[in-house]
């Protein structure tokens, strides 16, 4: 299971309703687990495709009654315990006269907004043969993932050392949250900008106070002390 099913797959869980069924729509279950994407129509395409995975390999059943269409979370009962659940929504898919979806993914942007299938077809295949295997065709979108050669600016390096945050660390945050959750940003210096904002300061930075000189001012003060009272020094 690649990491956006992987995903979606998650999500999932916090979306349906306590007996384990949710809507089975796309837009929906987009606005619910991704609202702040920057391209939805890219977002909705891939939520699609993860959903048909997902319906492929077992995990959720995808099905309609009288017209509606609804999803299900197979492992539901198995892993969920809720004490109080409250009343059940959307029916089961062992509801009386359900009927399982034909599940096809929604096309891409490129696809919808491009030239004909067969045509797109070929653009692919003519992809695929001037590309080894191992070699990614760039993505044409403005929005992408962080570059794996992206470097801090001085601005950045200056707003770290203003909050008192461990820069390097922060970054690494950032990369794990852009690669792991295949999250795009058309500009990712404002984005590392408002996470250096957000992060709590390291408390390894912070100055500590210095005991050894208050220990010092203690002992003069105690000496002080005693020879205004007259005891010997």
């Amino acid at each position: 299971m690649d990491w956006t099913t992987r995903l979606v797959f998650i999500g999932l869980w916090s979306y349906v309703d306590d007996n384990g069924v949710g809507r089975d729509v796309e837009k929906l279950i987009v606005a619910d687990l991704f609202p702040l994407e920057d391209d939805p129509r890219d977002t909705l395409a891939t939520v699609s495709r993860s959903l048909a995975r997902l319906s492929e390999g077992g995990q959720i059943t995808r099905y309609t009654l009288e017209g509606k269409p609804y999803l299900y979370v197979n492992a539901w009962s198995k892993h969920q315990r809720i004490d109080k659940a409250a009343k059940s929504r959307y029916p089961l898919p062992t509801s009386d006269n359900t009927k399982p979806r034909e599940t096809v993914a929604t096309p891409s942007r490129d696809l919808r907004e491009g030239s004909p299938i067969g045509e797109g077809e070929k653009g692919r295949r003519g992809e695929e043969e001037k590309h080894s295997p191992t070699e990614s065709v760039p993505r044409k979108r403005g929005a992408h993932q962080i570059p794996d050669d992206w470097e801090p600016k001085p601005e950045h390096r200056q707003l770290a050392a203003e909050r008192g945050v461990d820069l390097e660390l922060e970054i690494a945050k950032v990369r794990d949250w852009s690669k792991g959750g295949n999250n795009r940003r058309l500009d990712w210096d404002a984005v590392v900008r408002n996470w250096l904002r957000n992060a709590r300061p390291d408390r390894s930075t912070q100055q500590r106070p210095n005991r050894e000189v208050d220990s010092r001012d203690s002992l003069v003060q105690a000496h002080f002390d005693m020879q205004q009272m007259g005891a010997p020094s």
